[in-house]
């Protein structure tokens, strides 16, 4: 676990990897918090649009007690400005949501921000935004993510129909 967790070691702050260090020896506990940073990171990175450019070592998040929730600190400076929320996901799977600032979005050709409702908000209405209540997290099989006509494919690479 700590040679995986090592190669990681540059995209992670100080304060990250000693959250995760202080979980020796218990690897389970380790990966656990591995996974809940590292969601959080891809996150931030989506939210961005930048993806794996988005720096990700500058990027630090606090989780709560809880795990539900993280806070962003960003080349050292605290973003009030962003909302993170953690989902548990089964067999020890982790998925973050953020909520980002419209104006910082990275849209080089503007297809996604076009999709977007509105992308002025006073700060009081940002407020609202992210402390919303989260939508709910549905998780759907795979097979439903395809086409019908795909199915037999997928049942015969090995993917498990319903």
């Amino acid at each position: 676990m700590l040679d995986f967790l090592k190669s990681f070691r540059a995209q992670l702050t100080p304060p990250e990897w000693d959250s995760i260090m202080a979980l020796q020896p218990d690897e389970a506990a380790m990966e656990a918090q591995f996974q809940r940073l590292w969601s959080l990171k891809e996150a931030y990175s989506k939210a961005l649009g930048l993806g794996l450019a988005a720096p990700l070592g500058k990027a630090s998040f606090s989780i709560s007690p809880d795990s539900s929730c993280a806070s962003l600190c960003l080349s050292g400076a605290e973003r009030e400005d962003w909302a993170f929320r953690l989902h548990k996901l089964p067999q020890g799977h982790w998925a973050a949501v953020a909520r980002a600032p419209p104006a910082q979005i990275v849209d080089a050709h503007g297809v996604f921000s076009a999709t977007l409702t509105r992308t002025d908000f006073e700060p009081e209405e940002w407020r609202g935004v992210l402390t919303a209540p989260e939508p709910a997290f549905a998780l759907v099989p795979v097979c439903s993510l395809l086409p019908t006509q795909c199915l037999d494919n997928y049942e015969a690479a090995g993917g498990e129909i319903y």
